[in-house]
């Protein structure tokens, strides 16, 4: 297990833990029969990465390279290195897009444009596995996207082997992965988008409505598979629990990922009460799985790109400061002002042990930890209610697991030093 962070490790930190993961893909492949490098990302933009997986791509022909990109890789403005990898002409190295017709038609110029809230969710995971043989053996992880930006920003990668520990984590991104690459209701190939974006585009221009599942169908070519087959539910045990997130573009509600049997997983939730009962997996349960783990008196510390007052953690962050726990909140300056005001005047309102403080440079971790607890939840996942209703998003919580509770303390301590 070895982790990387911007605030230890400096700007290249990220990117450096990336490229030596693909230097162990590199040297673990030259045996095997056949070799499979599975990627979800949202926001690629780095040369040097690009280049060294190209190259990883052109000297091992027995490694098939498979890249998911979030929707936004397509635009004309980003700087994304997906269309590069997309048509270099290789044919071990294809690209699939995640389904999503994020426009609206500007009601002054009348162009259509890009927009957030249009947006069907994102594809926010941003995690490389390898499966070697059929075999999951690899997996990095984190709140960093492959990008300039990314290192500019506090972010964190962790990278993990196969061990008896973590074989059922890796094994749950290949689930995932492979669910929406193989459906053709969440994923296209990147020529079939193109052609999907211009019509998309042409039909909002003329005023289409794109969440109507009858002008979806007749984009796609097809209508939507429901899938009414129910499956007993699977319980999540041991010290690592991982929850996914997700919504098709034919869904009306959001479900736990789309791979078996990160959908059905559910967790004997620690109840406020101190017992435990079944629930289903969602980043949501996870979240407050890790917080209530966390004894009365004891410290929780969390760094968050973007938090909301009307997601089910902040009234567990509450309630864990009422019973003693010294909260402490890093957030983004930019995003995360609002949320700040809000914590503070609880915490004035009740005298609860909770103090926050703003970053002038990006904050774009999202975990919670409780370092006497040996407790850590992190991901691509916000506290926001996006996370958990649109987007394509994960929370993974490692319990009692030393070496990543010390690194993620260390980060921790590091920044809020550094804020006066």
């Amino acid at each position: 297990m070895e982790t990387a962070f911007t605030s230890l490790g400096g700007r290249y930190a990220n990117r450096d833990l990336i490229l030596k993961a693909l230097q162990i893909v590199s040297s673990k492949i030259l045996n095997a029969n056949k070799a499979e490098l599975q990627i979800m990302c949202f926001a690629f933009t780095d040369d040097v990465i690009c280049k060294s997986l190209y190259e990883l791509a052109r000297q091992h022909e027995n490694l098939q390279v498979k890249i998911l990109a979030d929707w936004s890789q397509l635009s004309k403005q980003s700087a994304s290195v997906v269309p590069f990898l997309a048509t270099a002409g290789r044919p071990n190295l294809k690209v699939n897009l995640k389904l999503d017709f994020p426009y609206r038609k500007n009601p002054k110029s009348g162009s259509i444009e890009w927009n957030y809230l249009a947006s069907h969710g994102m594809l926010h995971h941003k995690t490389m596995c390898l499966v070697m043989d059929d075999e999951p053996e690899i997996l990095t992880f984190g709140s960093f996207n492959w990008s300039n930006r990314g290192g500019q920003a506090y972010e964190n990668t962790v990278l993990l082997q196969k061990d008896n520990r973590t074989k059922g984590l890796i094994e749950a991104f290949e689930s995932e992965f492979s669910a929406i690459w193989n459906d053709p209701q969440l994923s296209v190939s990147y020529a079939g988008a193109l052609k999907l974006a211009k019509k998309a585009r042409e039909i909002v221009r003329k005023d289409g409505n794109l969440k109507d599942p009858e002008t979806l169908a007749t984009l796609l070519g097809f209508e939507a598979k429901k899938n009414t087959e129910k499956q007993p539910g699977i319980l999540s045990e041991g010290p690592i629990h991982k929850a996914f997130s997700g919504k098709g573009l034919f869904q009306e509600r959001p479900q736990r990922g789309f791979g078996f049997p990160n959908n059905v997983e559910k967790i004997n939730l620690l109840r406020p009460n101190g017992k435990r009962k079944p629930a289903p997996l969602t980043l949501n349960t996870l979240a407050l799985e890790a917080i209530r783990l966390v004894p009365d008196g004891d410290e929780i510390c969390v760094a968050m790109y973007a938090m909301s007052p009307r997601v089910p953690e902040f009234n567990a962050l509450l309630q864990a400061a009422r019973r003693g726990c010294r909260i402490k909140v890093l957030l983004d300056q930019k995003i995360g002002a609002g949320f700040a005001n809000e914590l503070a005047r609880k915490s004035r309102e009740e005298q609860l042990p909770i103090v926050v403080k703003a970053t002038n440079r990006r904050m774009h971790q999202k975990y919670i930890l409780a370092p006497s607890a040996g407790v850590v939840a992190t991901g691509t996942a916000n506290m926001t209610l996006d996370a958990t209703l649109r987007h394509f998003d994960h929370r993974i919580l490692f319990n009692g697991i030393e070496k990543i509770t010390e690194r993620f303390a260390e980060d921790f301590r590091e920044i809020w030093d550094r804020i006066l």
